[in-house]
């Protein structure tokens, strides 16, 4: 399940750069650019969601793994 935070990651760069699209288009007044972005950011949210669940769930079994030490 790594490979799912992997993807989470990968994901996120592209969110942020649409974020960084979406700003430019802000500041530009470009209201259909906008809303291709805001279209663009909607679609991707379920999967970021998904993403996200199984990326804490991994995280979670990690961390109540027990630990050995050596004597």
């Amino acid at each position: 399940m790594l490979g799912e935070c992997l993807v989470a990651l990968d994901r996120s760069e592209q969110a942020m750069e649409s974020i960084r699209r979406g700003l430019r288009a802000l500041s530009d007044l470009d209201g259909p650019r906008l809303e291709s972005v805001i279209d663009e950011l909607q679609r991707i949210q379920p999967e970021f969601q998904r993403l996200g669940e199984r990326c804490r769930a991994e995280a979670e079994v990690r961390t109540a793994e027990p630990t050995v030490t050596s004597s």
